[in-house]
């Protein structure tokens, strides 16, 4: 909402009168709308009743399942590693979002070849060192490598085999509060399809402050599907 009301989503045009319109006429007006949202996003429209939606199914998961999904402060790293089968080459990327779901921004790196417990590693250790130099002091990284994030939670952690992991532990304990949770993969659905819009060329740190607009429709659909800040 505080997007919308800074004029980040909403038109322009629609500014003044958004919050001046009877409910039966505001929601037509919305949902009948062929503006782009503001900095030439996708259409309002699908916006807002995307947004609705999801709005209703935060307020059922509170009502019925008492699930919160708002925990002001706490951003969530969604993060994955994909090794190409063809030729062995590792791409990693992440996105940060608000406590509502919001995109804030991504990263995207080809990082050649790999294993996959290397590119589950570097995407974390790259995810973390990202959000730590935007200045986040509460982060929930979100990886669905189960074993990863077993291994990065042990209590063996610092004296690792794997210097990644030494080097993730050294990371998590700086001035700041970290968690490392496991999300089932169909959670993970938007760093996974974040991931595979890679370059693979590009070898250097790729970071985008708007999302794809092929992501768009999953980003909304997937904004509530966790909980951010509570493991």
């Amino acid at each position: 909402m505080d997007r919308l009301l800074h004029g980040l989503l909403l038109p322009s045009s629609l500014l003044l009168s958004f919050f001046l319109s009877d409910l039966h006429d505001w929601i037509l007006r919305n949902l009948c709308s062929q503006l782009l949202c503001a900095n030439g996003g996708p259409l309002w429209s699908f916006v807002f009743v995307s947004t609705l939606w999801q709005l209703w199914k935060g307020h059922n998961d509170l009502v019925f399942n008492n699930v919160c999904h708002t925990n002001p402060g706490w951003i969530c790293l969604s993060v994955d590693g994909v090794v190409s089968l063809e030729n062995g080459s590792g791409t990693i990327g992440g996105l940060l979002r608000d406590h509502s779901g919001s995109w804030i921004s991504g990263f995207q790196k080809s990082i050649g070849k790999c294993s996959v417990i290397q590119a589950e590693l570097w995407t974390i250790y790259t995810g973390l060192i990202y959000a730590w130099d935007q200045g986040f002091s509460l982060l929930l990284v979100q990886s669905d490598s189960k074993d990863m994030v077993t291994m990065l939670n042990s209590v063996h952690a610092t004296n690792s085999v794997f210097p990644l992991v030494r080097a993730i532990d050294r990371l998590c304990k700086r001035n700041w509060e970290t968690k490392i949770s496991w999300i089932p993969r169909d959670g993970n659905r938007v760093a996974d399809m974040f991931v595979k819009l890679t370059n693979p060329s590009a070898m250097d740190l790729v970071e985008l402050c708007f999302p794809p607009d092929c992501l768009l429709p999953l980003l909304h659909n997937n904004a509530y599907d966790v909980s951010f800040g509570h493991n």
